[in-house]
């Protein structure tokens, strides 16, 4: 029965990916002719500048984790800020591997290694992400929705997301009752760290500067790649963390690959000729891909 699930699975996720790389793909021939009135760019300052921002980004988020880390366990066991920060990054390439487990399973197996709980990796991971979604989601969705192409029925998606970001700051400890008894109903370990109010707007003020340093990475990539009016700087840099955010949660493949280039030529649609937004979806993937080898 598992393997048949798993067969059905990988057929799932196979036809995703060639549903959404079909439609990035007719959108680019659909609009072959545009290419010879877009003026591309090719600055190498900037790109270099891009991904060195690109790494910044990268390692706050990394830091965020540590830091969480750090807190929750709270000198019961040795703790070393850089060999956590250094897991988090390995543990990240895990993404790309078919499979939700790879990035959880990777921060359990290098962390064990240098002595931290499984538990409380778990715990931490499921944490940040939680701080990293709604930090994206307070910068990208009030721009996007400024839009007037946008349905304004689109606004009631920020109110989970804002609605969230109050409770968890105004009531932490009272979310993680609510979050602990939906995972014991699920059978999986209570969370365990005591989260503050200073502790939470500590970690959400690094999530929102860590997603401002992302946009301006992209922006810098986006300007060195092809011409970009000004007024569409923060629509095309809200857009990529939109793709990013809806990649992460997409359930069934691996690093939403697929689902971030669909989401991110639409998007991106917006502000430029159609083969160009599909080109700049193909491109993103790979500086962001390229950053994180780096890192």
């Amino acid at each position: 029965m598992q393997r048949e699930v798993s067969v059905w699975r990988r057929v799932l996720q196979a036809g995703i990916v060639a549903v959404a790389f079909f439609y990035v793909g007719r959108t680019f021939y659909a609009g072959l002719g545009e290419l010879e009135r877009t003026r591309f760019a090719f600055h190498l300052p900037l790109l270099l500048l891009s991904m060195a921002l690109l790494l910044v980004y990268l390692l706050c988020q990394g830091g965020i984790w540590a830091l969480l880390l750090g807190r929750s366990l709270s000198g019961k066991h040795p703790f070393r800020f850089g060999e956590a920060l250094r897991v988090f990054l390995i543990s990240q390439l895990g993404k790309y591997i078919p499979g939700r487990v790879w990035v959880l399973a990777g921060r359990i197996y290098f962390g064990g290694r240098v002595g931290i709980p499984r538990r409380r990796i778990v715990a931490v991971s499921v944490l940040a992400d939680l701080f990293s979604i709604l930090a994206a989601s307070a910068i990208a969705l009030p721009l996007l929705l400024r839009r007037t192409e946008l349905p304004q029925g689109a606004f009631w998606a920020l109110l989970p997301f804002a609605g969230g970001g109050v409770l968890l700051g105004l009531f932490p400890e009272r979310v993680k009752g609510i979050a602990n008894r939906l995972l014991v109903w699920l059978k999986r370990p209570p969370l365990t760290i005591v989260l503050r109010r200073r502790d939470f707007l500590l970690v959400f003020a690094a999530s929102l500067l860590s997603w401002g340093i992302f946009a301006f990475g992209y922006v810098l990539f986006a300007i060195a790649v092809v011409e970009t009016a000004p007024e569409d700087f923060l629509w095309v840099s809200a857009s990529h963390i939109v793709a990013l955010v809806l990649g992460f949660l997409s359930l069934v493949t691996p690093g939403g690959i697929g689902v971030r280039e669909g989401i991110l030529t639409y998007l991106l649609g917006f502000c430029y000729p159609a083969p160009i937004a599909a080109m700049m979806a193909v491109l993103s993937r790979l500086w962001l891909t390229i950053g994180e080898l780096l890192s």
